[in-house]
């Protein structure tokens, strides 16, 4: 689920986080956009650029990442991907129930 936020952000902002640049400079979009403060260091663990860390991201974290694209809050992100008909199977993998899979 958290993997499907990334790649949303990544879509919107047009660019991987994969550096600490990256994670700087979506801070700053968060900051201007929402006039919310996350840090870099919270995005590079978030998004797996501090890749010596294995901390679960903070609902507060997850809520501000996903008003970032345009949802009220993380339960509502997953809520909307629940409506669709998607699922998460135990290797952590959408799967579109359409399908059949």
């Amino acid at each position: 689920m958290i993997k499907g936020l990334q790649s949303k952000i990544e879509k919107k902002i047009k660019r991987k986080i994969k550096t600490r640049g990256d994670c700087e400079y979506l801070s700053e979009r968060i900051h201007i956009e929402l006039n919310r403060d996350l840090s870099y260091n919270t995005i590079r663990r978030t998004f797996g650029v501090q890749l010596d860390c294995n901390i679960k991201p903070r609902n507060s974290t997850l809520d501000i990442l996903s008003q970032f694209i345009e949802y009220d809050s993380f339960d509502s992100y997953q809520r909307k991907y629940l409506e669709k008909g998607m699922v998460i199977t135990n290797s952590n993998l959408w799967l579109d129930q359409s399908y059949g899979w």
